[in-house]
């Protein structure tokens, strides 16, 4: 009589187990600045990392020459910056998980020109 009271109470703390792990759950997604309780991300939240890409050479308008046509060279380096953010709850600014991207942020020329 004693092992099926034990396997009752053993699959009892079980079950409460998994109802109290999947209540605090289900309590971190509820947001505490919003009137309807739910995150609505739509902010975004740097991440205070970027990257620079080398974008290799571009052709640019250098000037003109007696005949009034166009000159242009190819020697014009250009990278570009990005920055990554994240999207972030508008209310609580609780941040949105794997949901960091790129956001281009400058170029840079390694020759000045128009």
């Amino acid at each position: 009589m004693k092992k099926p009271m034990t396997k009752t109470l053993s699959a009892l703390c079980v079950t409460l187990l998994i109802f109290m792990c999947n209540s605090m759950l289900v309590s971190a997604a509820v947001c505490s600045g919003s009137s309807d309780g739910v995150h609505h991300f739509g902010s975004h939240a740097d991440t205070g990392a970027g990257q620079l890409k080398v974008g290799g050479t571009h052709q640019y308008l250098y000037g003109y020459d007696n005949q009034n046509n166009p000159i242009y060279r190819n020697d014009c380096q250009i990278a570009y910056y990005f920055k990554y953010c994240e999207y972030s709850c508008n209310y609580c600014g609780t941040r949105q998980e794997g949901s960091q991207h790129e956001h281009l942020t400058g170029t840079i020329h390694s020759v000045k020109h128009n």
